[in-house]
């Protein structure tokens, strides 16, 4: 299941998609489900001509930080995201 947003800035004509969710369902993990489906949203991203991805993963989850990064995808070593629960 893939769940991607496209947020919309105001100051900005440029526009990035954020993978919201990335989950395969366990009798698929390391059979290569995972990388079709960043492959389809990086082809989906590139074609409506967005800017880049944006995801996040929880910081104990080593194995997705490895698949983002051997697909490119960079720490943000500048923000912290916060969350507020309601």
């Amino acid at each position: 299941m893939i769940w991607m947003i496209l947020p919309f800035c105001l100051m900005n004509t440029e526009f990035f998609m954020i993978l919201n969710d990335l989950f395969v369902l366990p009798e698929f993990r390391k059979k290569g489900a995972a990388q079709q489906l960043l492959e389809a949203a990086r082809n989906y991203a590139s074609t409506i001509r967005a800017k880049g991805l944006e995801l996040s993963t929880a910081t104990g989850n080593a194995n997705a930080q490895q698949l983002y990064e051997r697909f490119g995808y960079e720490k943000d070593t500048e923000f912290l995201h916060y969350f507020l629960s309601l």
